[in-house]
């Protein structure tokens, strides 16, 4: 007797727990539990109202504090949850001052004047300029022609005032400046190519150069032009 009433017992429990649950012999119900959640208005009382009531006002409100705000545009601002936006507050504008480089100081442009620019190119042809001399080491050896380098020859003139002046090419070094005048220097061609000058470098000595150009035309020209800035109008 005590075995069949336990039975009897458990079968009486088990079917009051399928009908909170919806479950037993006849067609399935939704059951307190979901009876709660299709109603969502929180009139079924205990575990199914609270639950349901819950949802329904998660569901009612989407400007509600919390979880209720995540992902909304409007309350991304006001929300613990709405990501920061990088570089907008302090740590992001010293990032972006310092990924831009800092501002070059200008370069200063510094004119090189050589005191040519006042003066008139009157000619100019490109050479190979050579000096005569010896080595001071041998006083007794005989003199020879030494390259002083290649450059623009050109005959400059100021006034009544003319000279000829050599620079070489890329260093821009003034390896020739000589005063053309009248028994100041002297001209003479020299092969086909070439003419030599004698120039007065001070009161008593005087110095022998060699400038070769390209054709014979060019030297000509430069023969005819030194010249006349060299010959003796007196004689």
């Amino acid at each position: 007797p005590l075995a069949k009433r336990a039975r009897v017992e458990a079968s009486e429990a088990s079917k009051e727990e399928g009908a909170l649950l919806g479950l037993g012999d006849g067609p399935p119900s939704l059951g307190l539990f979901g009876a709660a959640l299709k109603s969502g208005e929180g009139k079924a009382s205990g575990f199914g109202s609270g639950f349901g009531g819950g949802f329904a006002a998660l569901n009612a409100s989407s400007t509600s504090s919390g979880f209720g705000s995540f992902g909304d545009p409007k309350q991304a601002s006001s929300s613990f949850l709405a990501p920061a936006v990088f570089g907008s507050g302090k740590f992001g504008e010293e990032e972006k001052e310092a990924s831009e480089p800092a501002e070059e100081p200008a370069e200063e442009t510094v004119a090189a004047s050589n005191g040519e620019e006042e003066e008139d190119c009157l000619a100019r042809y490109r050479a190979k300029l050579y000096v005569l001399g010896r080595d001071d080491d041998d006083a007794e050896a005989a003199a020879s022609w030494r390259e002083r380098g290649i450059g623009q020859v050109r005959v400059l003139q100021k006034a009544a005032a003319a000279r000829l002046v050599m620079r070489r090419e890329q260093t821009h070094l003034l390896v020739l400046n000589v005063k053309l005048a009248p028994k100041q220097a002297t001209v003479a061609k020299h092969g086909d190519t070439a003419i030599r000058l004698v120039c007065v470098t001070t009161a008593t000595t005087a110095a022998t150069y060699l400038l070769k150009v390209k054709t014979r035309d060019d030297r000509d020209a430069l023969f005819d032009l030194i010249h006349t800035k060299t010959a003796d109008s007196s004689s």
